[in-house]
């Protein structure tokens, strides 16, 4: 090779070594050759001419390193190697999609499988219960009562339907000390519903019929389809007795219900058509001073009208009552659930039973994402009476005091009841079942 050749190699491989030194740190990749321009530098080619290990050659050489095979562009190399490692990372979140799931936190993880998990026979309960429900409706096609009784309550994103007798002032209380602040107040009563009539669903606020493909039957403008709507149902014999029993012994009760049925059940049972009008109405005047507490009952008295009407005459007046389509044979405290809640038409996500409170509340809490209002809801019962919770041998103490007759007429009141929700008819002579 002639020095012309020689020198002018050597300068193109001092700039080399100078262009490396100068960007370095742009032209190196950890994982591959040394590279100037995205090609190898020790890449040869069949028709160029190897450069000699000797002088400036050999220090091209120890500067780079050995010699090897052609490799691709560094850009494209990468690329691959991203696309490899991209590919081998959705198979490993694949692979552990279920273990990746089960390690969310409980607020990102669906609700309805956590409380499954956690309440697997109650989940299952109440799913069949459901289930049931929406079969006997289909099949039925029982009366619309049009019943405009629930409360949407947006801070819980929950609509609930009371069902008096049935826990319903233990949950009214709450919702008016969350919703409206506990130093709620109504004529010095804090339990009045009036306090929460401003979360009430009203006609007037009802949509159309979705038909088939809506997520309801009835739907309300204020209520969003994602709030999930529930009631807390009981034994209608039960809720029946427990509103008597309490009213027997409370006397804020004897005035709130004076004029509703206790008036009227006991003139209809004693009135007797030998009196004049005057004197008729001197007794009931009489009746009406002693439940409002303005006078004492008097053992001496000609007036029959002066003492509590009996658990039998109670219930001959509701027979009255509904024979003649008066309301006050309806009274909210004993109505058949089926009606109170217009279970076939409200399109009810929940129904518990207050007779399976100790497990099925829990249950009813944690669907509703309001466990941590347990203790309140459950711990403590909101009515000031003492009167305990009516138990079954309670319900039979008071059938007893009624005729067959009488039993089979109050049951027959209830037929749909016992269908749909899967309760039992009660007699005197029925086993303790509650």
């Amino acid at each position: 090779m002639s020095r012309p050749s020689r020198y002018f190699i050597y300068c193109c491989a001092l700039a080399l070594v100078l262009i490396v030194t100068r960007y370095g740190t742009n032209l190196l990749d950890s994982d591959q050759q040394p590279v100037v321009f995205g090609w190898n530098l020790d890449q040869t080619n069949s028709d160029q001419t190897s450069i000699n290990s000797t002088g400036a050659e050999s220090e091209i050489k120890e500067s780079f390193g050995p010699s090897h095979p052609a490799t691709p562009r560094p850009a494209v190399q990468a690329e691959k190697d991203f696309r490899e490692e991209e590919s081998e990372v959705r198979e490993g979140l694949s692979d552990g999609e279920d273990d990746h799931k089960e390690n969310l936190p409980t607020e990102e993880r669906n609700l309805e499988e956590i409380t499954e998990e956690r309440y697997p026979e109650v989940h299952s309960r109440v799913r069949a219960r459901m289930s049931y429900i929406r079969e006997v409706c289909e099949r039925e096609n029982p009366k619309f009562h049009k019943s405009y009784n629930m409360y949407y309550f947006k801070k819980f994103g929950v609509t609930w339907l009371p069902v008096f007798k049935s826990s319903s002032t233990t949950w009214k209380v709450f919702f008016i000390d969350e919703i409206r602040g506990p130093d709620a107040n109504y004529k010095g009563n804090h339990a009045s519903f009036s306090l929460l009539f401003p979360s009430r669903l009203y006609e007037k606020n009802e949509l159309k019929p979705a038909g088939k493909t809506g997520p309801r039957k009835r739907q309300w403008a204020v209520e969003p389809a994602s709030s999930i709507r529930f009631t807390i149902i009981r034994h209608p014999l039960s809720r029946l007795v427990s509103h008597y029993r309490k009213t027997m012994v409370s006397e804020k009760d004897q005035a709130e219900f004076k004029d509703q049925w206790i008036i009227p059940t006991v003139v209809h049972a004693r009135k007797k058509t030998s009196w004049t009008a005057a004197q008729e109405k001197k007794y009931r005047g009489e009746l009406d001073r002693m439940l409002t507490g303005a006078l004492k009952p008097d053992l001496n008295t000609t007036n029959p009208y002066l003492s509590l009407p009996t658990f039998s005459e109670f219930i001959e007046f509701i027979f009255y009552a509904r024979a003649h389509s008066d309301w006050r044979g309806t009274n909210e405290h004993w109505k058949p659930n089926s009606a109170r809640t217009d279970v076939c038409y409200n399109d009810l996500d929940i129904i518990t039973k207050l007779e399976n409170e100790q497990d099925e509340l829990p249950y009813l809490l944690d669907k509703l994402n309001m466990t941590q209002y347990t203790d309140r809801l459950m711990g403590t019962k909101a009515n000031p009476s003492g009167v305990s919770a009516v138990k079954g041998s309670e319900v039979l103490k008071y059938l007893k005091q009624l005729s067959r007759a009488q039993q089979e007429k109050l049951n027959s009141i209830y037929t749909f009841d016992y269908e749909i929700f899967k309760y039992e008819p009660i007699f005197s002579d029925t086993e303790d079942k509650f």
